[in-house]
């Protein structure tokens, strides 16, 4: 099968969203599939990392300012940005050309941010968009405003969201992570009944060997953030919680983002930079619990992926409440306040016996995760047939 893998950017540090892409990218392209990666921002890095696992990568030129990974410097240019991303949405484009040029037998979107929804509608082949995020219905893509989740779509936003959708065909392929992202959809207005809308939870590959057979025991509680350092991802939370530290515990901050210099300035945690797969599975190796202190709505982040399948379990927001986390089972769910999630950090300090159930817990929920399955549901979905993946049953 001929499958162009496109995502808006893939510029480092790479977002769950890109991490995703790639992987399915190449367990497409070692299943024997010709396999073409599609964006608009690269770095040479990741370029030159696809083409030595034989995929090949297009570079299509956007009229954005600015890439969608990055923040617009002036308001002219994020006026500027928005604007072309409704008028993208609205029209076909050059980059719907360039797609429909490479003869593709199915274009799989993951982020359209940057081209507008036109990348959905290329003609002559089959389109299929994994839906990573609220960008269908909120132009934030994450439903929150100053920290505080949204529960209805703004007048504007339903306009824009009609706008965006209302020329997609019926015959489009939507994927969601989650149950719980589908339905969250259809409560804004996306009218997932009109189309092909599925729900396949994400395959992620297994680690090579198992890393927490080399996870030491006893001593300092480890903690670890892996992740954007961003307002949305709840840095400033988890800081505040953290305060000046919790005895019996050791906090690592690993990521890049906008708050970077906050994190590296905090002397009660220690700043870890951004890390590549090697490292991050090093520090899951030696981590005893994953804290992630989200506050939007997520959909299937990969670092919880990336926990589960080391046996890690994890402390995280009812505000995130990510699928693969159970409360009392495989993590913790706490509020999104300082107080409750230093109060959970600071119970695992003190209950080993907790913390070795629910590590139990996190190594159980692996299984889900199998991605052989879950390119065999992918491929199910490019061909129209039915989807026999259970999903995984969304926290609450």
């Amino acid at each position: 099968m001929k499958i162009s893998q496109f995502t808006s950017s893939l510029i480092e540090p790479l977002g769950g969203a890109e991490q995703y892409c790639l992987a399915l990218a190449r367990h497409q392209r070692r299943a024997g599939h010709d396999v073409t990666v599609v964006t608009g921002w690269a770095d040479d890095s990741v370029v030159a990392a696809l083409k030595a696992d034989g995929i090949k990568v297009w570079v299509l030129p956007s009229a954005r300012p600015y890439s969608p990974d990055r923040q617009g410097g002036s308001l002219g240019a994020k006026l500027r940005f928005h604007a072309l991303e409704l008028v993208d949405s609205v029209r076909h484009t050059r980059a719907t050309l360039a797609l429909e040029a490479g003869r593709f037998d199915v274009v799989h979107v993951h982020r359209f941010s940057g081209f507008g929804t036109a990348v959905l509608r290329v003609r002559g082949t089959r389109v299929v968009h994994t839906v990573h995020d609220f960008s269908l219905v909120d132009t934030s893509a994450s439903l929150v405003r100053d920290g505080k989740l949204l529960q209805q779509p703004s007048r504007a936003q339903s306009v824009r969201s009609t706008l965006a959708t209302r020329r997609l065909s019926p015959e489009t392929t939507f994927i969601f992570p989650s149950a719980r992202t589908r339905d969250r959809h259809s409560e804004w207005g996306f009218r997932t009944s009109r189309f092909d809308s599925r729900v396949i939870p994400h395959g992620w590959p297994f680690p090579d060997s198992g890393a927490s057979a080399m996870r030491p025991t006893g001593g300092e509680l480890n903690v670890l953030f892996l992740g954007k350092l961003a307002e949305h991802k709840g840095v400033p939370l988890l800081l505040d919680a953290w305060g000046a530290g919790i005895p019996g515990a050791v906090l690592r901050i690993a990521g890049d983002g906008p708050l970077a210099e906050r994190v590296a300035a905090n002397p009660a945690v220690e700043h870890l930079g951004w890390l590549d797969e090697a490292r991050r599975a090093a520090e899951l190796a030696r981590a005893d619990v994953l804290v992630f202190p989200s506050r939007w709505p997520e959909n299937f982040p990969i670092v919880v992926a990336e926990s589960v399948l080391a046996g890690v379990p994890v402390v995280t927001t009812t505000i995130a409440s990510p699928p693969l986390v159970d409360d009392g089972e495989s993590g913790l769910l706490t509020e999104a306040v300082p107080d409750a999630l230093r109060g959970a950090l600071v119970r695992l300090t003190s209950d080993r016996g907790l913390l070795s159930r629910l590590a139990a817990g996190a190594a159980s929920r692996a299984t889900q995760l199998d991605m052989a399955a879950h390119g065999e549901a992918i491929i199910d979905a490019y061909l129209g047939r039915a989807n026999a993946r259970e999903p995984v049953m969304d926290a609450t």
